[in-house]
């Protein structure tokens, strides 16, 4: 693929890719693109270690595939001095000379990961991803793309049907704990990476496509000691939480792909699944995405607690593996009871499905 999709003659990047063949070929429907949380989760990984969050009906119907976003795992992992990560400042910041010194500092490590990475570090936002991921989809075969977007996946999910609204077959966006956790330890513990000094470590992807992927205008430290305040009014039992690590890390900085509102015209129904109490995507933020999809977004509750939702339960599993294998939509409103976790099914064998 190339490096950058504006320079489609220019350097080339070689892609990461796996895949589960469906289980029934005879009921076999095509593939299922899953999209990897993070930034910086490992799709090969996801799928060569497990893909619980699919039901086995979904896999009776379809191939698994799965991807190393550009910048992680296979995909040209952006890679860094660890001894410049080990050094890295606390984002507890308490005058302009910390504010300045950490804008010195990210200079130096961007400079540094530019180096020892190569081009793709400067194309790592997620307007490039998307265009891998239809990329993908050709390579496939398939006309149209069912994804299936966890976490920061519903992001790619959200501006793959922004960018290519008719060639959307099924889309569920909904993610799990795993890449989130793995930064937020990262940060609590203060070291970024278990790297020698002298050695060149791997820096996670999170932060060079957050700070991609969002226009964050701190300018001086007055303005950020008043993030600071917001945030602890907001959570004070939690200070200095992932979002403020994440703006320290990204001061000065390029934004490729500012946020915007999305503008999906054209795209089919696409299922938008979030728990009620979600403590890493809020509730709120479905709703958003969903009214920003307009006509399309179709927003499907979970009524219980969880990063993560759509195998919680029958009502959840059942309203997924129709939409996805039956283009059959939820009624726009639904929502599904909380199931304790100890009376979740294990996975069993799949569902009977009515012939059309």
């Amino acid at each position: 693929m190339p490096v950058d999709w504006a320079r489609p003659g220019g350097p080339r990047l070689d892609s990461a890719v796996a895949r589960r063949k469906a289980t029934d070929p005879g009921a076999r429907i095509g593939s299922v693109v899953f999209g990897p949380g993070g930034p910086g989760d490992s799709g090969v990984e996801r799928v060569a270690s497990g893909i619980g969050r699919f039901s086995p009906e979904v896999r009776r119907c379809f191939g698994i595939v799965s991807f190393d976003p550009r910048g992680v795992g296979g995909s040209n992992p952006v890679t860094c001095s660890g001894g410049i990560l080990a050094e890295r400042p606390s984002p507890e910041l308490k005058s302009q000379a910390d504010f300045d010194a950490t804008l010195a500092y990210n200079r130096r490590l961007r400079a540094d990961c530019r180096a020892r990475t190569g081009p793709v570090f400067d194309h790592l936002d997620t307007a490039q991803t998307v265009r891998d991921v239809d990329a993908l989809r050709a390579a496939l075969g398939e006309r149209k793309l069912a994804f299936h977007g966890s976490s920061y996946g519903t992001v790619l999910g959200a501006q793959y049907a922004e960018s290519y609204p008719r060639r959307v077959r099924a889309m569920v966006l909904q993610a799990d704990y795993a890449g989130l956790a793995t930064v937020i330890a990262e940060r609590d513990a203060g070291e970024p990476l278990p790297a020698s000094p002298t050695s060149s470590a791997p820096l996670p992807s999170a932060v060079p496509v957050f700070c991609s992927d969002w226009h964050l205008p701190v300018r001086d430290y007055r303005e950020y000691a008043s993030l600071v305040a917001m945030m602890n009014r907001t959570a004070p039992d939690l200070p200095y939480v992932l979002p403020l690590h994440m703006t320290a890390a990204c001061l000065g900085a390029p934004t490729a792909n500012p946020q915007h509102r999305l503008d999906a015209r054209g795209t089919p129904p696409v299922l938008v699944s979030n728990a009620l109490h979600d403590p890493a995507s809020g509730y709120p933020w479905a709703v958003s995405v969903a009214r920003q999809l307009g006509r399309s977004g179709v927003l499907l509750t979970y009524a219980g607690h969880g990063h993560g939702s759509v195998t919680s339960g029958p009502c959840m599993q059942d309203a997924v593996d129709g939409y996805l294998t039956d283009l059959a939509v939820p009624s726009r409103g639904t929502v599904c009871p909380a199931v304790p976790s100890w009376q979740l099914p294990e996975p069993g064998p799949p569902r009977a499905r009515p012939q059309p």
